[in-house]
């Protein structure tokens, strides 16, 4: 084993990068937040709506308006399915 590869497996591994919500941030996600804030805010319920001069306080709206969708989507979802009294009223 040369001695390149013993400093390659001595070095730690490099952290895994800051996320929000799926999108990675650059230092502490504080652009992300103050974008998902203001759009909590704001009731944003379209990406378009999102906007500004960052992009991590966009990507940080967007991640408001993909987590409003998928909960929406999830009540609609136990809406369309039958419950189990109205099942048993046909017995």
């Amino acid at each position: 084993m040369g001695r390149a590869s013993r400093e390659a497996e001595s070095q730690p591994a490099e952290p895994a990068p800051l996320q929000f919500h799926g999108y990675d941030c650059t230092n502490d996600c504080s652009g992300h937040e103050a974008g998902y804030q203001w759009a909590e805010e704001h009731e944003i319920a379209d990406q378009d709506e999102c906007g500004g001069n960052s992009e991590s306080f966009i990507e940080g709206c967007k991640a408001y308006v993909e987590e409003q969708s998928s909960h929406d989507n999830d009540e609609n979802d136990d809406m369309d399915s039958p419950s189990e009294s109205e099942d048993s009223d046909q017995d």
